[in-house]
């Protein structure tokens, strides 16, 4: 029996949510790494190419980002391992080798409250229209911030929110979350 496409993947992915890890780092030239609590941590193994990092994360993506990745060299897609938990990926290209950042996503949203956020940011909540504008650089929260503001609002009332996220020159998605009451 031959194992599955992303069993390599998988066994990175379980090493990082064992260890209480945020990120999963895939770079040509050096072992597979883990973020843990903001320090990057290499796995005992040996050094990675970009066509195993591309061998390992391409069965990950979903058929467009995959397609994506094919024609512009970046993908970024959803991942669940069934038992462990939601990932998101970035698939890229780094001086021309394929490497790749993988974020575990909590299973829950967390709290506004438990951010630690200054009180400003949850009156963002209580908008009824307008542009709310969330930035910062890479792994700072605005994601977890943005899903946390969604969540007041779902839990308020049933409202129609539109994010448009921009995170490179090759990538837009637009997602939309309602919620009924």
């Amino acid at each position: 029996m031959n194992p599955a496409p992303t069993a390599r993947l998988d066994q990175w992915l379980s090493t990082l949510v064992a260890r209480g890890g945020s990120d999963l780092l895939l770079i040509p030239g050096a072992p597979p790494c883990l973020c843990l609590e903001g320090t990057v941590h290499r796995l005992a193994e040996d050094p990675l190419d970009g066509p195993e990092i591309e061998a390992a994360v391409l069965p990950a993506l979903s058929p467009r980002a995959a397609q994506q990745y094919r024609e512009a060299n970046i993908g970024d897609s959803s991942y669940r391992v069934d038992g462990l938990c939601r990932f998101r990926i970035n698939l890229h290209h780094e001086r021309g080798r394929a490497a790749a950042a993988i974020r575990a996503l909590p299973p829950k949203v967390p709290r506004l409250d438990e951010l630690h956020l200054p009180p400003p940011v949850e009156a963002l909540s209580s908008l009824t229209r307008g542009l709310v504008l969330i930035g910062g650089p890479a792994g700072s929260g605005k994601t977890t911030t943005l899903a946390a503001l969604i969540d007041v609002i779902n839990r308020r009332t049933a409202r129609h929110v539109v994010t448009i996220v921009r995170g490179n020159s090759h990538c837009n998605i637009l997602r939309s979350f309602s919620a009924s009451r």
